[in-house]
Parts: structure tokens; C-alpha cells; sequence
């Protein structure tokens, strides 16, 4: 029986730290090396609650909710690129010291996971980023799968209307064709919308990852994303050609018959690459 949401979320140990007197709220499992998970765009740190309980038992896991997004409170700064990852990078300063950490990014969040790990580099006394991998990566240049059905959310809707607006728009960019969009995973998209403050839609479409790798910020990289991914429909080869042109080691897995959001679709798999892959 996979544990639920509460009890994911009660097990944690909730941190706040400060960056220019916003806060910013993580949440931490687990007591082995430090392992940061950046969570997506209209997300937070549930976007990796299905992998949490396949990931504490050999890793410190620490997820925040990104300024802007959840728990946390806003940027200090318009400036994405800059105001996130700095504000990041305070709060692992504050918590690890100058321990070496491994990343994963999921979506947006593998965009921020690059401009921090290469934030992290060029700070003395700051934590060392080691690893890196991208889950859905975006940011790499490549053209992206514009999605088109996907329906807004006007104030004053009634639930079950809120409901179906919900399970439409995960199953065109969330979720694969058989994708299960249960009430639990419904509730999770809407906490997470209803707590975006901010958009991350340039970031992702540009190629500010690519242009954090080109700087070569970790010693390793691996990523891995679903076959159908709409995001990247038809570009897979794209992406690993960018990924292997700036590490030519690269390890990738493209998850068959699974979506974007392929942590929360194939939980065990993985799991099991991230961990292979940081213990290797």
C-alpha cells in the first residue's frame, strides 16, 4: 500500500530559511547524503510525493517550494533566473554548509536546477552541487510541443466543473493517454495552482539550461523523460543531442507509454534510475 499524501507530508521535517527577509519552505526526509528535488511550474514539493518513499532510505531528501510557488513567498525579484536560484542557494548555504549535494530537476524545475548548480560553483563556502538529473528537461533550446485544448481556471467555479477543468489539463500536459487521474492526483494539481504566484513559461522555452551546462556545473548527468511527453513530441533525439553534445556520458531513459510527469506515473522506475544513478 503506498502511504498517502498526509502521511508523506506529516513524516517531513518543514525547514524556513530567509533570503532578504522572504521566506522560503522546505521539507526534508530521510537522514543520508543531501539529494535537492526542484519541483515544475504550477507545482511544489508534492510533485515528487509517489518517489519520496523510494528515495529516503539512502538519501537526505530536500524539496522546497520555490519562491513564488506553495509554502514559500515570492521572488525577491522578477529577474527568475537570477532570484530563484539565489534564493536557493541561501537556503542549502543555511542548511548544508559546504556539503557536496545532488540535484533533480523536474520540468521548470530542471532549468532551475542548472542555474543553481551553476550558482553553487561559483560561491566559496557554499554546498558543492555533484550530480545532476533532469526529469521532462526543458530549457535546452529545442523547440517545445505547443499544447493546445488546455482550459483556464475563472474565479466562482463550482467543484466537480473545477474537477473536470483539472483532469482535462493533466491529461493533455501532465499525464500519458493512460495516465491515472484520480481524485488524489486532482487534489494535487489544485493545491499547487491555486498557490502559483509566479509564470516560468520564458524560462522554459529559452535555452537557459543549456547555457548553465555549457559551463559544465556538476561532474555527471543523467535525465529522463516519458515517450509521450507532448513537450517533447518528436524531439527526443533533439534533446539527447543536446544533452551528449555537452556531456557526452550522459545517461538517459525514456520511460514507454509514460507522460511528463513520469515520477508520479512510474514512481519504481524512477526511483531506481535517480538512485543507480547517484550511488553509481
Amino acid at each position: 500500500m503506498r502511504p498517502s499524501f498526509n502521511d508523506i507530508a506529516e513524516s517531513a521535517q518543514t525547514v524556513e530559511t530567509r533570503f532578504r527577509e522572504r521566506k522560503v519552505v522546505w521539507r526534508r526526509w530521510g537522514t543520508g547524503s543531501p539529494l535537492v528535488c526542484l519541483h515544475g511550474g504550477f507545482g511544489s514539493w508534492n510533485h515528487f510525493k509517489q518517489i519520496i518513499p523510494h528515495l529516503e532510505a539512502q538519501f537526505s531528501v530536500i524539496c522546497p517550494d520555490m519562491p513564488g510557488y506553495g509554502d514559500s513567498d515570492m521572488p525577491v525579484s522578477d529577474d527568475l533566473a537570477c532570484s530563484i536560484p539565489d534564493a536557493l542557494a541561501d537556503g542549502l548555504r543555511q542548511q548544508v554548509g559546504t556539503s557536496s549535494i545532488d540535484v533533480v530537476g523536474f520540468s521548470f524545475g530542471s532549468v532551475v536546477s542548472g542555474l543553481l548548480c551553476r550558482n553553487l560553483r561559483s560561491k566559496a563556502e557554499y554546498p558543492i552541487p555533484r550530480r545532476l538529473a533532469l526529469i521532462g528537461p526543458a530549457g535546452l533550446g529545442v523547440e517545445m510541443g505547443r499544447i493546445t485544448g488546455g482550459r483556464s481556471l475563472p474565479p466562482g467555479l463550482e467543484p466537480l466543473e473545477r474537477y473536470k477543468i483539472h483532469a482535462n489539463n493533466l491529461s493533455l500536459t501532465m499525464l500519458s493517454r493512460k495516465g491515472n487521474i484520480d481524485e488524489h492526483t486532482i487534489r494535487l494539481q489544485d493545491a499547487n495552482v491555486r498557490r502559483t504566484r509566479v509564470r516560468g513559461f520564458r524560462l522554459s522555452r529559452s535555452s537557459a539550461l543549456e547555457d548553465a551546462l555549457q559551463t559544465m556545473p556538476v561532474e555527471a548527468l543523467a535525465a529522463t523523460w516519458g515517450d509521450q511527453d507532448p513537450y517533447l513530441a518528436g524531439m527526443h533525439r533533439d534533446v539527447e543531442n543536446v544533452l551528449r553534445g555537452i556531456y557526452p556520458e550522459t545517461e538517459i531513459l525514456i520511460q514507454k507509454g509514460k507522460g511528463h510527469w513520469v515520477q508520479h506515473e512510474a514512481p519504481e522506475a524512477t526511483a531506481m534510475f535517480l538512485s543507480d544513478f547517484f550511488t553509481a
